[in-house]
This record gives C-alpha cells, structure tokens and sequence, in this order.
C-alpha cells in the first residue's frame, strides 16, 4: 500500500482544485489505515474481496457512500482506496514485472 505521506500529497494536490475542508480531507485520506491500529480488518476498511485481496474494490464503496462524496471526510476516503486501487493494479504490478 502506499504511504501515509502519498496518501496525503495525494488529497492534498486534489484539494488544490477541489478546495474542500483541508483537515477533513486528510483525516478521510489516511482513515482506512488507521483501522490496523483498532483491529479492523482490511476487508472492511479497504473494501477489498476475495478476488483481489490487496485490491480495493471501489464499486462497493461507492455503492454504499457515493451519495457522500461532497463530504471532506468520505472524499478523502474514496481518494486513499483509489490511491491503493491504483498503487496495487499498476505500480505494484509494473514493478514486479520488471524483476521477474
């Protein structure tokens, strides 16, 4: 998964056009990784399935807060899990590929 640093730059380059509450924003940008931290398992804070485990799947989590998005909080949510979407199917993938 990317870092929180990456989670954050990323909601905050967003925010530059967007130009929601900042703090909010951020708090939603890192919240699914704090669920390690109460003992939340990935399935449910990262909205991944058995498919791709390390995968978010972002059609579940739009499916249950997509009416939200106008929220700072779940936008800086939806932008980590999308981050880590895109961290895992391309970065994570191309870089791997390489080695091998």
């Amino acid at each position: 998964m990317a870092s929180a640093m990456i989670h954050i730059a990323v909601a905050n380059e967003i925010n530059k056009v967007l130009k929601m509450d900042q703090r909010k924003l951020l708090i939603g940008s890192i919240a699914p990784d704090m669920g390690k931290l109460i003992g939340r398992d990935k399935s449910i804070t990262h909205f991944v399935d058995d498919d791709s485990p390390d995968i978010p799947n972002m059609d579940l989590f739009l499916k249950k807060y997509k009416n939200n998005l106008n929220d700072p909080f779940v936008l800086g949510y939806y932008i980590h899990l999308y981050t880590d979407y895109l961290w895992f199917k391309y970065f994570i993938s191309e870089v791997y590929n390489e080695e091998n």
